[in-house]
């Protein structure tokens, strides 16, 4: 990209879009540093798109833990299609359970009608929650 001719080879500006200027800058902290200050929820929600392009794991992983430490009913299901996006598996069912445990209160949600944008992650959810419903039916 840089050396081939190609046209950020010649310019002084490279133009990258998806995230804040703030979160590549937080990147760059955790490139050099290893660690990244006060990384917060809505910081590392952001962040986790990031590690997932630029294939940092370990990034990745804290901006995972620090999610799934902050999964509350009014952050699920946003959590959930980000994790679903950027393939934050572990992340990804951390949040489905929450869902099926806390669901009267988040499918109340205005947030919950999001799901319908996302049909493919709307029938996971609904066939883990009939599963568990069956499997509760059964041990009765």
């Amino acid at each position: 990209m840089f050396m081939n001719g190609m046209k950020e080879s010649t310019e002084k500006e490279i133009h990258v879009k998806d995230w804040s200027f703030n979160s590549y800058l937080l990147m760059m902290e955790y490139l050099y540093t290893g660690s990244i200050q006060n990384l917060n929820s809505r910081v590392a929600l952001d962040l986790l798109g990031l590690a997932d392009q630029y294939l940092l794991d370990r990034l990745k992983f804290l901006c995972e833990n620090t999610l799934t430490q902050n999964v509350d009913n009014e952050n699920v299901i946003s959590t959930l299609i980000e994790a679903n996006k950027y393939q934050s598996a572990e992340l990804k069912k951390y949040c489905i359970n929450f869902l099926i445990k806390n669901f009267q209160e988040v499918s109340s949600s205005k947030q919950f009608e999001e799901l319908e944008y996302f049909p493919s992650l709307l029938l996971e959810v609904t066939r883990l929650m009939a599963s568990n419903v069956n499997a509760r039916e059964i041990s009765h």
